[in-house]
């Protein structure tokens, strides 16, 4: 309350009241009602039956009726929110996903649409709302969901939309279209389309010191498959090569073009475990997983990876959510990196198998480089743009030419990894130890082929220890380790390891 005191006026008569002598002047008041849990207001106290049900305190407050002091530059009530609701789902684009009930609102500035869009309907609700209340923000997400936002989250999730940094590509004709959002996409490449690009430097190391010149045509597939999401080979890729032959910086080169946040890097053992019914739910959103050595993976691990690969859809559960997602791998593409195989081979022993795997090898071992060889190799960040912009200057025109990639078949791939196998390996792989009725191999005898073949010395109690892992029985017999049943083959002493 104002009280005035007035300076007293004529006789003072202290018989007489002072509010004769004394005028006491208020301003007039309005009654309005608060929520104290929300800090909303309104003068009716109707507004306030959602904050009631939620036992929230109501309070009465009196406030001056100073039209100055008033929020006039609000243009709607709280009991207008219909009108609201149409107000923002006109500024904006906004889509619901049907069966979580999760509101996405398209992001010009990005490109793409974005999580939380009741964020934006609750700050666009004050902003047009005087003393805006929790009810009427309410009301006003409802309505907007209702009012033909609705979509499937498959039509929405697993959209093959090629959106990228200037525009969105068209997978039929290549032509770039300018983004609108009308394409429902939650992801964006993080490279522009310049067909005129010609900066190859990037291009030039990739084909002349990282990879084999015949993979070219292979590493160009690879990225159109992560480009365009879509994976329809059946196949998972493993970089090969010893150390320093730059298989981690090819795939460092990978997430430049495609984006760190659109690959995942998880190990085998994380997502190849039977019964885990969250093992695929980090690949939701992704376009391939980078793993290193391929070649510790158990024989049951490598059955799970074939079958992931050319499998159906698969259902995951994503972790903290009640929210069921679908992984498809035709969607995806697993890349291995490994140094050695080891007894892989073994492992991988039928055409299914056989069929998933497409080796790449990299043979061209170079002078380690640092964490940062590319602030070396690129001159500046446009430098690096202008490098990428030309690699997938050259993808888009061997997709666009109709040119296909050569996979290997299941006996090139088998012949492959037999040739990788370690120098041991390799010899009892070649059959020159041979079952025969009453033959008797001794050990001097296999000692005596292994060096022939091998074209290296062994000792014998080391060669023990690899006959009798490789499943043969010795007796002792005169002195001397022999091998009953066994024999060596006509080719033995003949032939040598090339």
């Amino acid at each position: 309350m104002t009280n005035i005191l007035k300076e007293p006026t004529g006789n003072f008569d202290p018989a007489k009241p002072l509010t004769n002598d004394i005028e006491i002047l208020e301003k007039p008041k309005e009654r309005w009602f608060q929520c104290t849990h929300c800090d909303s207001e309104s003068q009716s106290f109707k507004a306030f039956e959602f904050c009631k049900k939620k036992r929230h305190e109501i309070i009465t407050i009196y406030v001056p009726a100073d039209r100055e002091n008033r929020d006039n530059s609000k243009p709607f009530t709280n009991e207008q929110w219909p009108q609201v609701a149409l107000e923002i789902q006109n500024k904006f684009h906004i889509v619901t996903v049907r069966e979580t009930k999760e509101m996405w609102i398209n992001s010009d500035e990005d490109g793409v649409y974005i999580p939380n869009a009741d964020t934006y309907i609750e700050e666009e609700s004050h902003k047009l709302i005087s003393n805006c209340n929790t009810k009427s923000v309410s009301e006003i997400k409802n309505a907007i969901k209702r009012n033909q936002t609705y979509i499937l989250s498959s039509d929405f999730f697993d959209s093959t939309i090629i959106n990228t940094e200037n525009g969105v590509i068209d997978p039929d004709t290549f032509e770039l279209l300018d983004y609108s959002y009308k394409y429902l996409t939650t992801t964006k490449l993080p490279f522009r389309v310049n067909m005129e690009s010609n900066n190859f430097k990037l291009w030039n190391h990739i084909t002349h010191n990282i990879i084999e010149k015949k993979d070219s045509k292979l590493f160009l597939e690879i990225l159109w498959v992560l480009i365009s999401w879509d994976n329809p080979h059946k196949k998972c890729i493993i970089f090969k090569g010893l150390s320093d032959t730059q298989k981690t910086t090819l795939m460092e080169i990978i997430s430049w073009i495609i984006g760190r946040k659109n690959i995942a890097v998880l190990k085998p053992q994380k997502f190849l475990v039977s019964g885990d019914r969250f093992s695929m739910s980090k690949f939701i959103g992704k376009r391939a997983n980078f793993s290193e050595e391929i070649n510790n993976l158990t024989p049951d691990m490598i059955e799970n990876l074939k079958a992931m690969i050319g499998g159906m859809v698969q259902e995951t559960e994503l972790k903290n959510s009640n929210d069921g997602r679908l992984f498809d791998p035709k969607r995806f593409l697993f890349i291995f990196s490994t140094n050695y195989l080891d007894s892989i081979y073994q492992r991988i022993n039928d055409n299914s198998t056989l069929n998933r795997f497409q080796f790449m090898m990299f043979k061209h071992v170079i002078k380690k480089k640092k964490g940062d060889w590319e602030k070396e190799f690129f001159i500046d960040e446009d430098d690096k743009t202008s490098a990428i912009e030309t690699v997938i200057r050259f993808v888009l025109a061997w997709k666009k030419s109709g040119q296909s990639v050569r996979w290997d078949e299941a006996w090139e791939t088998k012949e492959f990894l037999r040739e990788e196998l370690p120098i041991e390996d390799k010899y009892f792989e070649s059959g020159r130890i041979i079952e025969k009725r009453l033959g008797k191999l001794t050990l001097d005898e296999v000692k005596l082929d292994f060096e022939t073949y091998c074209k290296t010395t062994i000792q014998n109690q080391a060669l023990g220890y690899l006959m009798k892992e490789k499943g043969f029985e010795s007796k002792q017999s005169n002195g001397k380790t022999v091998y009953p049943g066994y024999t060596l083959s006509k080719a033995s002493g003949n032939e040598v390891l090339r």
